[in-house]
Formats: C-alpha cells, structure tokens, sequence
C-alpha cells in the first residue's frame, strides 16, 4: 500500500480527491492549524492529519513517502496580502519539496495555473514555485498539472463561477461582467479528479523530470455562454450587464486545455457543461432549501 502527502485535503479539489485515493492508500494530510478536520476525515485508519505550522516538530516523511501531491493553494482574493499568497503558494511548498527531497521521496505532483505569469501575485507565485521544481527536476519524477475552470458541487471559493451561480440562485437583479469573449475549458471536479487519480496511478511509469498535463475537456466556451446557460438551468432572472466591465491586463482570451497526455493514461472526461452544471444547480437548491 502507496502513502501520499497531500496538501490541500480540506479543500474543494484536494478533499475529494484524498476521499477517492483513502479507499486504497494511507494518507499524510497537511492542513493549516486553525482549519477542522473535515468529517469524512475523522476516525479514519489510513489517515494521519498534520499542520503545516508545525511540520519541523512533526513531520509527515518520517514513514516512508511515494509522492507528494500539492493542492493547497491561495488565490491572493478579497485583497490579500501579497506576502500571505507568497508564503502559501512558494515558501510552503518549497518547504515540502526540501523535505521531499531530504527523504529520498521519488515523485511531486504539482496543481499549476493556466492563468499568465504576470496577472496577479497568484499566478505569478505558482510560476515562481514551477521554476523552482525545474531547477530539481533531475532528482525526482515531477507531473505538473495545469487546472482549466474548475466547478462542481462544494465549492465553497469565491470565484466567478460561485458568485455567479449563487448570484442567479438568488434571482440578484443584474451583475456586471466583461464583454464574455474569453473561451474557457469548464471541467467537472469528479473528471478532475479522475485525472489527478489517473496520474497518480501512472506515477511509476513517468519520466524523471517535468512532466506536463493539462486537466480540462478539450471543449471550448465562451464565458458568455457560460453565463447564459447557466443562468437557463438555473432558471435566473439575474440580468447579465455583459460588457460592463473591461477586461483584466493580460487577460488570456482563449484558455483550452489539450488533453493529449491524459489520454495516454486512458482518461477521458464524462461530464457535460450542462450536465455538470445541473449536478451543480441541484447541490445549491438542496442547501438553500428549507430545514
């Protein structure tokens, strides 16, 4: 039996994807000292939980490692602090990774941005940590992992999808956007998480180095045909200001993921839009309904 260090396990991704790899792995999870474990992660045999705040005194290496697997991750919302998304997403993995190789650990899987180096201080923090894994790609197996529009049921980030999903929920009379030209690869958290399964199984057979994936469906959509479908299923009168606001410096206009590599694993993703978001619609209805 295989044990992983995962980061990021009290998370949307990171938490549905220690649940799927617990069924058959022991597992290191690495979560900050103020989150509560979650339920699913409580009285489980195969699970050890650590806090990153103190991992010199108790480390998650002292038994045998196969892999790291880092999820955690700040995205620098709501006006933080460039040093808070620095220390989550470049000193703490750096820490990680020292130990990692310290330890002898043979493989790293690192969740990557498809968003430009330059954008904001996540983006640019995830590049800098990206360069970093290169500069010892020589010492270990690396899969990095660059994530499309990641959505699903319970996903608790604020970002555009959840605000504006909970938004049209609510009926809120209008919301500003860009002109909605941007295309977009929109992927169900479960094809994401079948893809980081799949690559974690495959980890053996990977080369030393950097080896590149990108999780996504291959699918093109316009955000303004996000926006609108979703605004349909969820039977919304949120009017849509599309065009109200300018987009951001450096906005990537088309972001699509080829999933050439992942299907040499034998992935491919299940989940339509629609079906995704009606999956998605019907988790927000059964919260919001009531007790």
């Amino acid at each position: 039996m295989s044990r992983f260090v995962i980061t990021g396990a009290t998370g949307f991704l990171g938490g549905k994807l220690a649940q799927r790899l617990a069924r058959s792995h022991e597992l290191a999870l690495v979560k900050r000292k103020q989150t509560p474990i979650p339920a699913w992660g409580l009285n489980h045999p195969g699970l050890t939980w650590f806090d990153k705040e103190e991992l010199g005194n108790k480390s998650p290496f002292e038994q045998p490692v196969e892999a790291v697997i880092h999820t955690a991750t700040d995205y620098g919302r709501g006006n933080a602090a460039p040093t808070r998304v620095l220390e989550a997403n470049l000193i703490f993995p750096m820490l990680l990774l020292e130990q990692a190789l310290n330890h002898k650990v043979k493989a790293f899987i690192n969740t990557d941005t498809t968003l430009n180096r330059m954008v904001n201080p996540y983006s640019l923090s995830k590049k800098q940590f990206l360069d970093w894994l290169n500069l010892f790609e020589s010492q270990l197996t690396i899969a990095n992992l660059k994530l499309e529009m990641l959505y699903g049921p319970g996903d608790h980030n604020q970002n555009l999808i959840t605000t504006s999903l909970d938004a049209f929920m609510a009926n809120k009379p209008e919301m500003d956007f860009t002109p909605g030209e941007q295309v977009r690869d929109f992927i169900f958290i479960d094809d994401a998480v079948d893809a980081l399964s799949k690559v974690t199984e495959a980890l053996p057979t990977l080369a030393k180095g950097i080896n590149e994936f990108q999780v996504g469906t291959g699918c093109k959509t316009t955000l303004k045909q996000f926006l609108k479908t979703a605004k349909i299923l969820s039977k919304s009168k949120t009017r849509l200001n599309l065009g109200a606001l300018a987009y951001r410096d450096q906005e990537n206009m088309c972001s699509v993921a080829d999933t050439t590599a992942l299907n040499r694993l034998g992935w491919q993703p299940r989940t339509s839009l629609e079906q995704g978001l009606c999956l998605t619609i019907e988790h927000l209805r059964a919260q919001n309904a009531p007790k």
